[in-house]
């Protein structure tokens, strides 16, 4: 409770200080000076380091990040982690492998097994216990087979090893533990991680793509690649020649048939919903590139970052912004 009370005071901490930060640098400096500050205080005090550093996170990424933090800061705090997480989480990989002997792991294999199961009872119960309270107070709509899903997804990794790693070198069992969570997070990669799509295609959770949405795709590459192709044939100096002409002529024939075919289809209702969603993805397509020109525009200063928020509200409202 010790790194977990730290950690949420510096984190806190630095949440209310980081909103006067403007420098996307600066700020980048000071997440990472208090990530590891939170580790070396707790360390002082003889609590856990990872805790705090973890509880310092959250309160940032929580509170700092959302309500603090500029646009342009955001992002390269966020990019600067994502990296950091990336890099330090193969390290610790690596850390591992250098510590645990392989001949050590087959010896415990017994432990090793019971722990992974003791695993994955633990995050059964935790995912299955509150399923019927969320159902019916909570009216949540996770369904039997999403709760499935996130009780076989829960794959362990880097975080499990940092505390093992971290415990002191003269602690008894220490040997012991590092071959428990080695091995636990190994079964969990390779067990958990190969069968999610066999479980995904056993519970029937994976989209199908329908006839109509096949049909529609076929056409619309062929469009585009006909298109292309006269697009080409455009620029060609020796257009007129009768060789090229006669393949332009095939092509208009080829984009025509193409186009009563996917008329003939469009009073079918599968069809309908091939259109949809194909629209749909479009549409969320143009929020983003909407979106991207809004933070564009704030970075030239002709938004202020209300303005942007409101802007960004209407948008997800698909509503004309007033003018």
């Amino acid at each position: 409770m010790g790194g977990i009370l730290i950690g949420a005071i510096l984190g806190l901490f630095a949440s209310l200080i980081i909103g006067f930060i403007n420098d996307p640098l600066i700020s980048i400096a000071f997440t990472t000076v208090i990530a590891y500050g939170s580790y070396l205080a707790a360390e002082n005090f003889q609590v856990s380091g990872v805790l705090a550093t973890v509880t310092a996170g959250l309160f940032i990424g929580n509170i700092g990040k959302k309500r603090g933090m500029t646009p342009n800061a955001r992002i390269a705090v966020v990019s600067f982690w994502e990296f950091i997480a990336f890099f330090m989480g193969s390290i610790v990989f690596l850390m591992m492998g250098l510590e645990v002997n392989l001949l050590f792991l087959i010896e415990h294999l017994d432990i090793i097994a019971l722990a992974f199961l003791a695993v994955l009872a633990s995050r059964a119960f935790s995912v299955f216990a509150p399923f019927p309270f969320l159902k019916r107070v909570m009216k949540q709509g996770v369904s039997i087979k999403d709760a499935t899903i996130m009780w076989w997804g829960g794959l362990r990794g880097a975080l499990s090893m940092v505390l093992v790693l971290s415990l002191p070198e003269d602690f008894i069992v220490r040997d012991i533990l590092l071959a428990m969570v080695f091995g636990v997070v190994v079964l969990s990669i390779v067990v958990q991680g190969s069968t999610m799509g066999i479980l995904l295609k056993w519970l029937k959770m994976r989209p199908k793509r329908t006839k109509a949405a096949a049909f529609l795709g076929q056409h619309i590459t062929r469009l585009r690649a006909i298109n292309a192709q006269l697009k080409a044939i455009a620029k060609h100096s020796s257009q007129e020649v009768d060789g090229i002409k006669d393949i332009s002529v095939e092509l208009h024939a080829e984009k025509g048939s193409i186009l009563k075919s996917l008329e003939d289809q469009r009073h079918s209702e599968d069809f309908q919903q091939a259109v949809a969603r194909r629209t749909q993805k479009f549409k969320n397509q143009l929020k983003q590139i909407a979106k991207d020109s809004y933070r564009k525009s704030l970075e030239e200063r002709l938004l202020n970052e209300e303005e942007l928020a409101k802007l960004t509200s209407m948008l997800e409202q698909n509503s004309k912004p007033e003018i």
